[in-house]
C-alpha cells in the first residue's frame, strides 16, 4: 500500500460527551466577567443571573453641561495686565465704597492703619457755675477817716462762672487730662454805715469781684469712671467796691492772691457733673490797713461738658 506523506492529517473537531461536534463562532465576542463580578455572582441563584441588565437612560446635553458648570470651581485664568488694572481701581476706591468681604482682585492688598491721635483736643471745654460762702476780710476806710471792719458785713453767697479746657491727654495715662481754667465770681453786701458825725448812711453796698486763672488737672478713677479728682493752681485778684448815695462813702480796694485747690467730681450724665472742692488763697501783698483775702474757701457747683 502507498501512503501520501505530503497531505497533512486533519485535526479532529472537538465534540461533546455525546460525540456531537461543537461549532465555535469565530466572530462572536465572548464577554469574560471581571473577577470582582464573578465573585459576587457565585452567591446569587441562577434565576437572578439570567435577568437582563437594565439599560441607562441617556442624559440630555443641557443637564450634562449644567452639572459640569456647578462642579467646576477652578478660577479662570486672567491676564496679568487685567489684574493690575483692577487692583489699581480698587486702591483708588474711597473707604465708604469698600465692601466688607474679600476684594475681587487677589493681587490687591489693603492694610488699615489707625489714625494718629492728636494729644490736643481743641474743641473740648467745660463750663459751670459754683457757689461759695464768702465773708469779706480786712478793713475799708470811710472817707479816708473812719476805717471799719469788713467782717461786719456778714456772709453771703458768691456766685462764680467756672470754665475749664482740658486739651492735653497722656498716652501712657489716658485717665489724666491737663489744661487751663478760669473763674470769675461776684457777691454783694448791704452795709449799715454812719458818718463821723453819727448820721446813718443809706443805700450803701459792697460789691466783691473775684477773678482767677491757672492750670488744672483732672484724673478719672479707673475703678469708678463716674468719679474724678481735680487739682488746680493759679493766681487771682479780689476787688471790693463800695458804693453809696453820698459821695464820701464811695471807696474801693483790691488785693492779689495765689491759690491752690482740690475737688471731687461725680458725673450724672455724659454732659453734666457735680463737684465739691476746697480752695486755699494766700494774699501776695497785703497793706497794713485795707482789704484782705479769705484764706479758706469751700465750693459747690456743677459743670457741663461741651465739644
Amino acid at each position: 500500500r502507498s501512503v501520501d506523506k505530503g497531505t497533512p492529517t486533519p485535526k479532529p473537531e472537538p465534540t461533546d460527551e455525546y460525540g456531537i461536534p461543537l461549532k465555535l463562532k469565530k466572530n462572536a465576542a465572548v464577554a469574560t466577567p471581571k473577577p470582582a463580578v464573578l465573585s459576587g455572582m457565585q452567591d446569587q441563584p441562577a434565576t437572578e443571573m439570567a435577568k437582563p441588565v437594565a439599560k441607562r437612560r441617556p442624559v440630555p446635553k443641557s443637564k450634562k453641561t449644567a452639572s459640569r458648570k456647578k462642579k467646576s470651581n477652578a478660577p479662570e485664568a486672567v491676564a496679568p495686565e487685567v489684574l493690575e488694572n483692577q487692583a489699581t481701581k480698587e486702591l483708588m476706591l474711597s473707604k465708604d465704597d469698600l465692601s466688607q468681604g474679600v476684594l475681587p482682585t487677589p493681587a490687591t492688598v489693603r492694610s488699615r492703619i489707625g489714625e494718629v491721635e492728636n494729644p490736643i483736643r481743641p474743641l473740648e471745654y467745660r463750663l459751670g457755675v459754683s457757689l461759695q460762702p464768702f465773708t469779706p476780710k480786712g478793713s475799708m476806710a470811710l472817707s479816708n477817716l473812719v476805717p471799719y471792719d469788713l467782717a461786719d458785713a456778714g456772709t453771703n453767697a458768691m456766685v462764680a462762672l467756672e470754665g475749664q479746657w482740658l486739651p492735653i491727654r497722656f498716652d501712657n495715662n489716658p485717665n489724666l487730662e491737663v489744661g487751663p481754667f478760669a473763674s470769675i465770681g461776684y457777691a454783694q453786701f448791704n452795709l449799715a454805715l454812719r458818718s463821723p458825725t453819727g448820721v446813718q448812711i443809706e443805700d450803701t453796698k459792697l460789691h466783691a469781684i473775684k477773678a482767677q486763672v491757672g492750670a488744672t488737672a483732672s484724673y478719672v478713677l479707673p475703678k469708678s469712671p463716674l468719679w474724678s479728682v481735680h487739682a488746680n493752681i493759679g493766681v487771682g485778684r479780689l476787688q471790693l467796691i463800695q458804693t453809696s448815695s453820698v459821695s464820701y462813702a464811695d471807696s474801693s480796694s483790691g488785693i492779689n492772691f495765689a491759690s491752690v485747690g482740690a475737688s471731687g467730681e461725680r458725673s450724672l450724665t455724659a454732659r453734666l457733673s457735680v463737684f465739691a472742692g476746697y480752695d486755699l488763697r494766700i494774699a501776695l501783698s497785703r497793706p497794713s490797713v485795707g482789704t484782705d483775702v479769705p484764706n479758706h474757701n469751700l465750693l459747690l457747683g456743677f459743670l457741663g461738658n461741651f465739644e
